[in-house]
This record gives structure tokens, C-alpha cells and sequence, in this order.
């Protein structure tokens, strides 16, 4: 996000950039419309979501107060558009709305995952809503006050910055199960593995915690570590590494400080939303984890790192709630901005930038243990 705004600071980039990204909406568009076996030319109206980077980016709006403290985007409020008036000439007749956006780096994606899970049945407060990725989304709802914040964490949790990761696609390791002692992957598309993506290095940490692999200070190959696991323990250039597969996949030392920082930042970001509340993890009724990434984890391992405290209730997937949000806005546009406005007038929006707690709360968040 820091090169696409930088990159966005010129001005015929930014145009270049906002024709480039309407231009793909509008084939991902088509190419929906088409397989439904209906006309581009047929599609009325439009909701689009996203993080403040993609929405500065689409609108063409100054980002220059993203990257600059207190970072907060140029334009927080509901726009609309025609599709022709945007340069989408193939979905002319329909007309576009990006709901609002909340504050700093949560966007209209986040307030509309918010709303889908409040309007789920069978959802109870209060509970955390917790969307990771480069940039994380972590939303705490109370009967009474809604707290949100945003936690840099990196790429290491969409595989991304690490010598066995991958993206969630064909080849990767999505997820690993211990039996006899042996570390078994399962495979996106089953075919050979090529690597790992972020769900697959929660479940996999989690597994060599419980091995001696790695202990809680995250150092991989401990000296406590038994015999036959330090036998698969190699070096790459100055540090350690695991052999998960011989001559293919290892896990090394900077891959396991890279989910640590991931891990770190999002906790961190957990736990100061919840001493603001001034409520305890254990009063929590659920913990939602959105998005591709929070829908493949197990709860389990995620608890078991200390990436989400326990709560009441196992913390489990939602799934893609931001799509689903846009999905209820689109269905009924005026109760959709009703609710979008309720909920704006109850949310608080904590800088984690400048609050006083964040640095040694995020060092406190380090270490790999369940949260006490």
C-alpha cells in the first residue's frame, strides 16, 4: 500500500492507476453478468468496498494524508457515480456506490463486514471481528460502543516475505495435522505442495509448539528440542531452519519472526480495543474471523499462538462478511445507509500510532502463548 501511494502522489499516475483499477471492476463485472447469462449492458447498480488505499485510488482523491500520521483518508463519506461519468463504458447504464468509509485504515470493507455480522442471527455480544491481512481490521462490539482499530501486520499471514510461503492458491499448504509424529500437510488442488500460505504457518507453528520444535520465545530448533526433531534442523546462510519436506520445503528462523510480527501487531491491536472497553477476553461471546484467511484457520492453533483470545465460544469464520455486507447494502440501498449510520455514530476509532500502551503491548504480544 506505501509503493501504491507513493506511486499515486503524481498525478498522471494516479490517473493511469484509477483507469487501470475501474478497468478490471468493470471485466470482473461482465464477466459475472456473463455468467449468469445476462448483458453487461443489464447491470443497474453497483457496490463497491475496499480498504481507504483502493478507495483514494478509484476516486482519484489526494492520498497524501494516508501516508503522513495521523494518516486518515482525504474523504470518509458514501459516493456515487455513473459508470459512464467513471470511463466503464461497458457497464454504462449502471450507476456505482462505495459505502462510507470509517477512519485511518478502515474502510467501507471493514463497516460492512460489521454490519453483516450484526445482522447475522444467532450473533452475540460482545465480540471481536477480526479481518487480517497486509493491513488488519480489528472491530470490538459492545452492546454500547463499537471500538475499531487497524494493525499493520505485514504480509507474512497471505504467505507473502517468506522462503516457503505462498499465496492461497493451487500448490499451497493450507493447512497441517500431527499423526505418529509426522507433520501432514493438506494441499490446495492436491497436487505436490510449492509451499505455504498463511493458514497453513498458523497450523504449522502451532504443531511445532507442541513438538519442542519451537518455543514460546519463537526460537526454532531450541537446544530442549528432542533428538529426532534437531536431526531436521539445517542451516540457511546464519540461521536455523526446519526441514518440513528434504530437498524441498523448510520453515527458517526469519519466517517464524515474520508471523511473530504479524501476530504481535494484531494482538496488540485485540488487546488495547478491550482494555478500552474495559472488559476481559473471557466476556467476549464470540470471536469472528472474516476473509479467506479467517475462514481456513483453525481456531485452535489461532488460540493456541495467541493470535485471538479464547472467549465463550470457539473463535470461527464468517467467511467473506465484507462481500456480504456490500451484498445487504445493494439489496436495500436506504436501509443499508440507515444502518451504516447508526453504526458510524457508535464506533470509536483508536490510533494505535499514538497510543501510549501500543509498543509495549505489541512487545508483550510477541511471545507465542495462549493469552492468559
Amino acid at each position: 500500500m506505501v509503493r501504491r501511494l507513493a506511486e499515486a502522489a503524481h498525478p498522471l499516475k494516479a490517473a493511469e492507476m484509477a483507469q487501470a483499477l475501474r478497468g478490471r471492476i468493470q471485466s470482473l463485472v461482465c464477466e459475472l453478468a456473463e455468467s449468469a447469462g445476462c448483458s453487461p449492458l443489464e447491470t443497474a447498480e453497483m457496490v463497491l468496498v475496499g480498504n481507504p488505499v483502493m478507495h483514494a485510488l478509484f476516486w482519484e482523491l489526494p492520498p497524501g494524508s494516508l501516508a503522513r500520521a495521523p494518516f486518515e483518508p482525504p474523504d470518509t463519506r458514501p459516493r456515487e457515480a455513473a459508470c459512464a461519468d467513471l470511463g466503464m463504458a461497458a457497464l454504462r447504464k449502471a450507476r456505482l456506490t462505495w459505502p462510507a468509509l470509517v477512519a485511518g485504515y478502515v474502510g467501507s470493507d471493514a463497516l460492512c463486514a460489521l454490519d453483516a455480522a450484526l445482522e447475522r442471527a444467532g450473533t452475540r455480544l460482545p465480540f471481536l471481528l477480526v479481518d487480517t491481512g497486509t493491513n488488519s481490521e480489528v472491530i470490538l462490539a459492545t452492546r454500547g460502543r463499537i471500538l475499531c482499530a487497524s494493525a499493520a501486520a505485514g504480509p507474512a499471514l497471505e504467505g507473502g516475505n517468506l522462503s516457503c510461503g505462498m499465496a492461497a492458491e493451487n500448490g499451497a499448504i493450507h493447512a497441517f495435522r500431527l499423526e505418529k509424529g509426522r507433520f501432514v500437510p493438506s494441499v490446495i488442488g492436491d497436487p505436490p505442495p510449492r509451499g505455504i500460505c498463511g493458514s497453513g504457518l498458523v497450523d504449522l507453528v502451532a504443531l511445532l509448539l507442541e513438538t519442542g520444535v519451537i518455543d514460546p520465545s519463537g526460537t526454532l530448533c531450541p537446544e530442549s528440542a528432542p533428538q529426532s526433531i534437531r536431526e531436521r534442523c539445517v542451516r540457511q546462510g546464519k540461521t536455523r531452519a526446519f526441514s518440513l519436506f528434504p530437498g524441498s520445503i523448510v520453515l527458517s528462523q526469519p519466517d517464524v519472526r515474520a508471523l511473530q510480527l504479524a501476530k504481535g501487531a494484531i494482538a496488540a491491536a485485540e488487546s488495547i480495543l478491550l482494555a478500552e472497553a474495559g472488559i476481559q477476553a473471557a466476556d467476549l461471546e464470540n470471536i469472528l474471523m472474516a476473509g479467506a484467511f479467517g475462514n481456513a484457520l483453525d481456531p485452535v492453533h489461532a488460540e493456541r499462538i495467541g493470535l485471538v483470545p479464547k472467549a465463550r465460544r470457539p473463535a470461527r469464520g464468517i467467511g467473506n462478511a465484507a462481500l456480504e455486507g456490500a451484498v445487504l447494502y445493494l439489496a436495500a440501498p436506504a436501509a443499508g445507509r440507515r444502518r451504516h449510520e447508526s453504526l458510524l455514530q457508535r464506533i470509536t476509532h483508536v490510533r494505535l500510532h499514538e497510543d501510549f500502551r501500543f509498543q509495549e503491548t505489541f512487545m508483550a504480544s510477541l511471545s507465542l502463548r495462549p493469552w492468559k
